[in-house]
Formats: structure tokens, C-alpha cells, sequence
């Protein structure tokens, strides 16, 4: 059975129950470094909507700058793990409605098949995944603004560090998952160091969300400007194939067009060559021959096993 019990400490309560995944959601089997790369492309249409019918020759993949034939393009539909994240950290008092009303609208826009979590941090809500609704209805009633009279440089720093915990949490649940970010944003930093540094900040979180098998989409909230605290986000967002959406009047819009999309996606096959099969993170573009066909998304960066030695 799925274990409820409360969690008392948060991110630590999500890595210790591991969100009771070996009931819910089974045991996941790891990829043989000899089998072909599998890769999630996202593709939709101008009016969001999932494309399907498309043929392995309509995708382009580069690994390294380099083109890799597809060998196969498999459209895959159904039941989804959403976790929704609240970054109480982000927003003050005012913009609490608004981080409860997107969560809602979530909530109400995906499937009774699909399993949903919670967790807002800092702080003690954290809902495993399930299909079971009420107790997340409840938890999104006590979602709070705690961004108070602190430096932005301080709210920014508690900000990454509680996504960062959490992606890495949810690497105890097998299969992807689609991480759904509520957030008034992360402010970009005044010194010319630190802003030198958010290129690898942005690589770390995307190697770790590969690692978990996260994608990462934020619904942003207006409490912050969005030049100022949308970029770091949306570089996030970017590089694991996720969306970036500004809530305001097409808000429900915005959320079912993220829900379709999330559960909806290509998985294209591609054979790395030998000497790419190095355990190593590498370069990876995705793209359609045709883009006037739709919008495409996938990883920016793909990291393949190494060679297997021996016989298999």
C-alpha cells in the first residue's frame, strides 16, 4: 500500500518515505548502455495541442554536432506523474490567491488516471503522488507567502536550493515526471561573477533533472518583474524540455495546454555511435526538418552510458 503517514520535515521527509513509489508506481528498470538512445520530444501545434502522426525522418537529432539517424518515433499518451512545487520563498502575502489558484486549476485540469503530489517549500506540505485528491485540495489551503523583508540575493539562494532538493528527491520515483513550478521568479544577481556562473548553475540543475527523469514547467506568478526574476526559470524550464508560462488573464488557458502537453510526447530512438557511449554528458539538439509543422522540445543536453565490456 502507499504510504501516507504525515511527512514532518519537508524535502526530507520526501527523500526518507521516497513518496511511497514501490507500491504506487513499481520498480523501474535500468537502461542497457548498449540499447538504442531513447529521447523525449515534445510537439505541438500553434494552438498547443499535441501533433501527432509524425514519422522518424521529420526529426533531426544532433549529439556533439553531430547527426544521428532516427530510427524510430513512437507517440506515447496517457497516465502522468505531476508534482506540483510552490515556492513560498517567491512571493509575499498578496500573491497567495494566486499561487493557490493556479495549483487548483491544475488540479482540475488533469486526468483522474493521472497521479498528482505537493510540495511547497520552505516548509512542512508534502503530498506523495497519488490520485487521491483531497488531501492535496487541503494542502493547497495552507500555501503560504514567505518571502518577507529578506535580500533578494537571500530569497533567490533558498529559491534554487529548494527546487534543486527537490528534483533530486524525486529521483526516487521510477519513470519521468512532469514538475510543475508555481513561482514569482528568481532574481538574476547584480555581480558580474555571478551572473558568469548561472551557465553552469543552469547545466548542474539540468543534469540532475535528466538524472531524476524530471521536466521541469513554471506557471509565473505576476508578484515580481519578470525581466528581473523570469530568466533563471525559464533557462531551468528550457534545458530539461519543460514549458515557461506567465500566468495572468489566459491563466486556465496556459495551465490545460501545459497538462496536454505534458501528456502527450514523441520518444525518438537514436544509436549513439561507440565512441560517444562514454557515460558523459553531451551536447543534444532536437529539432523538425519542417519547422513550420509545429514547435518542438526536448533536453538540451543528454548524458549516454558507457560501452558495456564483455559480451553483452
Amino acid at each position: 500500500m502507499l504510504n501516507l503517514r504525515p511527512i514532518a520535515t519537508g524535502l526530507c521527509g520526501i527523500v526518507a518515505s521516497g513518496f511511497g513509489v514501490a507500491e504506487l508506481f513499481g520498480q523501474g528498470t535500468p537502461a542497457r548502455a548498449s540499447a538504442p538512445l531513447a529521447i523525449e520530444a515534445h510537439v505541438v501545434n500553434q494552438a498547443g495541442d499535441p501533433v501527432t502522426g509524425l514519422r522518424p525522418d521529420q526529426f533531426q537529432v544532433l549529439i556533439g554536432g553531430r547527426e544521428h539517424v532516427v530510427t524510430a518515433a513512437r507517440f506515447i499518451t496517457g497516465r502522468t506523474t505531476f508534482i506540483l512545487a510552490i515556492d513560498q520563498t517567491s512571493f509575499g502575502a498578496a500573491s497567495v490567491p494566486a499561487a493557490r489558484d493556479a495549483a487548483r486549476r491544475l488540479m482540475s485540469r488533469i486526468g483522474a488516471e493521472d497521479a498528482l503530489g505537493l510540495i511547497a517549500f520552505p516548509g512542512t506540505i508534502s503530498i506523495p503522488p497519488a490520485t487521491n485528491r483531497p488531501p492535496i485540495s487541503a494542502a493547497i489551503e495552507k500555501i503560504a507567502g514567505l518571502s518577507g523583508d529578506a535580500p533578494a540575493d537571500e530569497r533567490a539562494a533558498k529559491s534554487v536550493s529548494g527546487l534543486d532538493a527537490t528534483v533530486r528527491a524525486l529521483g526516487a520515483i521510477p519513470g519521468r515526471k512532469t514538475l510543475v513550478v508555481v513561482s514569482a521568479g528568481i532574481a538574476m544577481p547584480k555581480e558580474s561573477a555571478a551572473v558568469a556562473a548561472l551557465t553552469e548553475e543552469t547545466a548542474t540543475f539540468a543534469r540532475a533533472a535528466e538524472a531524476a527523469g524530471v521536466t521541469l514547467n513554471v506557471l509565473f506568478l505576476e508578484w515580481n518583474d519578470i525581466r528581473t526574476h523570469g530568466p533563471r526559470l525559464f533557462s531551468f524550464a528550457r534545458t530539461t524540455g519543460g514549458t515557461f508560462y506567465q500566468l495572468g488573464l489566459g491563466a486556465d488557458r496556459y495551465v490545460g495546454n501545459l497538462v496536454k502537453d505534458a501528456s502527450s510526447y514523441y520518444m525518438l530512438d537514436v544509436a549513439p555511435l561507440d565512441t560517444e557511449r562514454d557515460g558523459k554528458e553531451h551536447v543534444l539538439t532536437v529539432t523538425l526538418i519542417d519547422t513550420r509543422l509545429a514547435t518542438l522540445r526536448a533536453r538540451t543536453a543528454v548524458t549516454i552510458p558507457a560501452k558495456l565490456s564483455g559480451p553483452f
